[in-house]
Order: C-alpha cells, then structure tokens, then sequence
C-alpha cells in the first residue's frame, strides 16, 4: 500500500507541474493578453535607490496589477527567468507610448 500511494503522490505532483508549465505565458515574440490596473508609481533611482529624500533620483514607471497571478516559463540557454505568481507588472515604454 504504501508503494502505491508514493508512486500516486509522485505521478500525481509530476502530472500537476506539467500542467502548471503548460499554463505559464512565454516571453516575446509571443503575444498575450493581460488584465488588471494601470497605475503610475514613483519609487528612488541612482545613486543609492533608498531615499529621495535623501537626493535619490525619482524615478516613476507605469505598472499593471494583474486580476489574476500569472506564471511565465524560460528557454533553454535563455536570459528570460521562469516566475510563479507574478503580481505586479511594469511596462517598459517608449518615448511616444
């Protein structure tokens, strides 16, 4: 018995990271659809990225709140990270976005 229910808890772990992956968005050039909220935040840039009270530069992106987490998946030998439950996005914009 005992057998069998470590073989059911293995096949059964390795089935649900499968379908996990599968689920998981991939890095450009694939095109996704994200929902959630835009918003605009500032945060301290250089030189120390603590204070902008204390001379940091402010520096203020857009960012997507997502409605539902998501994961994204890496290549092989690629710079993309893998992330699970992913929050908060930042956009990454040009001069004319």
């Amino acid at each position: 018995m005992k057998i069998f229910l470590r073989s059911f808890l293995f096949f059964s772990l390795l089935i649900s990271t499968s379908v996990y992956a599968a689920d998981c968005l991939s890095y450009e050039p694939a095109k996704v659809k994200l929902v959630g909220t835009l918003h605009r935040a500032t945060f301290p840039g250089a030189p120390n990225f603590e204070s902008i009270q204390d001379g940091d530069t402010p520096e203020t992106g857009f960012y997507l709140t997502l409605t539902h987490p998501i994961c994204t998946v890496s290549t092989l030998g690629s710079e993309q990270t893998a992330f699970a439950s992913v929050r908060e996005i930042q956009l990454v914009l040009n001069q004319s976005q």
